[in-house]
């Protein structure tokens, strides 16, 4: 995290439920030597803790394990069902009326609940929606992207690489079987699309996951990555929007994971 700061980045996305609280307190204890105002700290709030008894007490707890005075941006997580919307909107933004964030925002909302949540702010608005978004899931192009990109409101998309798999990783470990990717058949499924990007990215002189996060941001989405390798930091951060067509072979082999039962 130091080197990525080095490097130019200036924005750290967490949540209360990463480990437990584990991620927040290591992300606090990194940024320890740096100048406050010159970072952009994301957290997110779980959807157990969306109700506004539990809402301030909540986002309190992720400032001690930060060790931050006050947080950049708060997001729900996720919507809880069972939580008016109306109820946690408001007491979002009683969180930037004490002082605990700068901006709110959601995660994981689709486009009903999120018009619903901007229309109980009062003094504020919805600062970000952050969202699965990649090459190939895409399902935020239908309706909540081009309402954010018109409505100027951005768009965080996590997990833009993959988790590898969509660059080449073809390691299946038991701690990921539960995502959506790491499954054996759906690595060898990927192969096609994996050197599609290959071929891409070589052409255009970038590397694949540079090619990956371009596309995002040539979407008018802003992905997040993450890595724990020097030499991918480096090249990621380099990364640029890039406007490419890569839509022909993605949804094909989305069509053919759906029809498998592979998602």
């Amino acid at each position: 995290m130091r080197k990525a700061i080095e490097l130019g980045i200036n924005a750290f996305d967490t949540a209360e439920s990463y480990g437990n609280g584990e991620s927040e307190k290591v992300l606090g204890e990194a940024i320890t030597q740096y100048s406050r105002g010159d970072l952009f700290i994301i957290t997110k709030i779980s959807p157990q803790h969306l109700r506004p008894e539990h809402l301030e007490k909540a986002v309190k707890a992720s400032l001690s394990r930060l060790n931050l005075s006050y947080v950049d941006l708060v997001l729900a997580h996720a919507p809880n069902n069972y939580v008016p919307v109306v109820n946690t909107a408001k007491a979002m933004e009683d969180l930037v009326r004490k002082g605990l964030t700068r901006y709110v925002g959601v995660s994981n909302f689709p486009l009903p609940m999120l018009r619903e949540f901007r229309e109980h702010l009062s003094r504020t608005d919805v600062a970000a929606n952050e969202m699965h978004y990649n090459l190939l899931f895409r399902d935020v192009e239908e309706e909540v992207l081009p309402y954010m990109v018109k409505e100027n409101i951005p768009l965080l998309a996590y997990d833009p690489l993959g988790l590898g798999y969509l660059v080449g990783r073809r390691e299946v470990r038991d701690e990921y079987r539960w995502y959506y990717l790491a499954k054996d058949k759906v690595v060898e499924l990927l192969e096609p699309l994996v050197s599609e990007v290959r071929e891409v990215s070589s052409k255009l002189s970038v590397t694949p996951a540079q090619l990956l996060l371009g596309w995002v941001m040539g979407k008018g989405a802003f992905p997040i990555f993450s890595t724990t390798n020097d030499l991918h930091l480096e090249e990621d951060v380099k990364a640029r929007p890039i406007e490419v067509d890569l839509d022909s072979v993605s949804r094909q082999v989305w069509k053919e994971l759906l029809q498998m039962g592979m998602l």
